[in-house]
């Protein structure tokens, strides 16, 4: 039994490192039979692993991941045994003590380059003997799976002339949700907010937020905004007091001055920010935030809000990461997706529509995404309209990547536009501005869940906002 399993085990790896991706332990314990003990089944893990290579070239049990994205206890215990020499140079002068985390982030990153490197090195090695057709030696390998010479002394030079990354990075991803209350042109209103929050080390962050600022007397306002923020831990790593700035592009509904019953109003602000959070464990964060928020045109406001916030990869105990780890892959291959939902007219009286898309997504580059889509917003009491949209995303994936969020900006070409209503006026053009924020949850291999809130930018005073649910297909 233990040579089948073996061979499950080599698989499951080979074909993560091929395609750079990680494995959960849960898809490794889910191999075995349920009363296998615990010892057994790391040391059916051991065997696999050498098979496929030497150890001290490429430990495949690096691929393991737990819910925080770092290997378990048996990883760290082969890593001390295959290099104490480099294990104890990191501990130092404290031979006894355990690794910090950001010891245990640096051994795992090199690990896992080493076998990202060696499995690159393997599938190069294969193809050149495949073209010419000439086989060499093939080691002896366990049962259901081809093991190359994996081994070979190229193959070592390759490994180690490729060099060991070390990284102090850490993954340092937090999205937060606040409400509460806001007060401009001495009117009292609500606001709330969605932040997704990045460490740029110990003492900065950078973020993006979508912050609502209520209604006011003639004024709905609402928009997108970055800020850099510095920090400091008060009295322990758990209590961090911040400080932030950064440019807001507001989107603002308002009573028409002449003429027309309302106007969006498009412009530039700024936002300062400070803000207490405390880290009450290794996911979840509390936390409280005064806002000033200054614009060009229109009245200035200033809010108390309170959030909760999740951080999406859990660091070992509570506290706010540096930074983020770097991926090994595009967050997105390709992509197709289908949406339905509701279009919502940025006007004062807010006229509804059923609306839905279609979009094909593809990943560019490690964060980088590009979609092409087909988006018909319904037919509301003031306009019908429906085209073609394109977009670039920032994209970021979590979890094991079941989770992912982006941010997205683009183009909507119209090819029907019809106005309902004589106010505010005829549409002035087919081009329109696309901002998107986005989440998708895998739910398997191949399907995803996903939401989307888009604004539409108009120079026509034809803002809209179409938040869809729909899923995806992944290829």
């Amino acid at each position: 039994m233990d040579i089948e399993l073996e061979a499950r085990i080599a698989q499951l790896l080979l074909r993560a490192a091929r395609r750079r991706k990680l494995v959960p332990y849960g898809s490794f314990h889910a191999i075995f039979p349920p009363d296998l003990p615990l010892n057994r089944r790391y040391k059916v893990l051991e065997k696999a692993t050498s098979s496929i290579c030497d150890l001290q070239l490429a430990d495949y049990g690096a691929l393991l991941s737990t819910d925080s994205g770092l290997p378990g206890p048996d990883f760290y215990a082969r890593f001390k045994r295959m290099h104490a020499e480099r294990y104890y140079a990191v501990l130092g002068a404290d031979r006894f003590r355990k690794l910090r985390l950001v010891e245990k982030q640096r051994f795992a990153l090199e690990a896992r380059e080493a076998v990202y490197r060696h499995a690159r090195a393997v599938n190069a090695a294969s193809s050149a003997d495949a073209a010419a057709d000439a086989p060499g030696p093939v080691e002896a390998g366990v049962a259901g799976f081809s093991a190359r010479p994996v081994c070979s002394a190229v193959l070592g030079v390759v490994l180690v002339a490729g060099g060991l990354l070390g990284s102090a990075g850490a993954e340092a991803q937090e999205f937060s949700l606040f409400g509460g209350g806001s007060r401009a042109a001495n009117t009292n209103t609500y606001s709330w907010a969605f932040n997704y929050q990045e460490g740029l080390g110990q003492y900065f962050a950078g973020s993006f937020s979508w912050l609502n600022e209520g209604h006011i007397p003639d004024h709905h306002r609402d928009g997108q905004l970055l800020q850099l923020w510095g920090r400091i831990p008060v009295g322990n790593p758990k209590f961090i007091l911040q400080a932030g700035i950064g440019p807001y592009r507001y989107f603002d509904t308002t009573t028409a001055d002449q003429g027309g019953s309302y106007s969006d109003t498009h412009g530039w602000g700024v936002v300062y920010s400070v803000r207490a959070a405390y880290y009450a464990s290794n996911r979840w964060i509390t936390q409280l935030q005064l806002n000033r928020v200054h614009v060009q045109r229109g009245p200035d406001a200033t809010s108390v809000i309170f959030g909760v916030g999740y951080q999406l990869d859990a660091p070992d105990t509570p506290g706010p990461r540096d930074w983020a780890a770097s991926s090994a892959t595009k967050v997105t291959n390709n992509e197709v997706a289908v949406y339905l939902g509701k279009t919502i007219v940025n006007s004062t009286s807010s006229p509804s529509a059923l609306g839905g898309a279609v979009e094909y997504r593809r990943g560019l580059a490690k964060y980088l995404d590009v979609t092409l889509g087909y988006l018909h917003e319904g037919s509301s009491k003031v306009a019908r309209r429906d085209g073609i949209t394109s977009q670039l995303w920032a994209t970021r994936a979590f979890l094991n990547d079941k989770v992912t969020l982006a941010v997205g900006a683009g183009a909507y070409y119209a090819i029907n536009e019809n106005e309902n209503s004589e106010s505010p006026g005829p549409g002035a053009g087919k081009v329109s501005g696309l901002v998107t924020i986005a989440g998708s949850y895998r739910l398997t291999q191949h399907w995803d869940a996903r939401l989307e809130w888009n604004r539409v930018v108009t120079r026509y005073d034809r803002d809209t906002d179409v938040i869809f649910a729909g899923a995806g297909y992944r290829f």
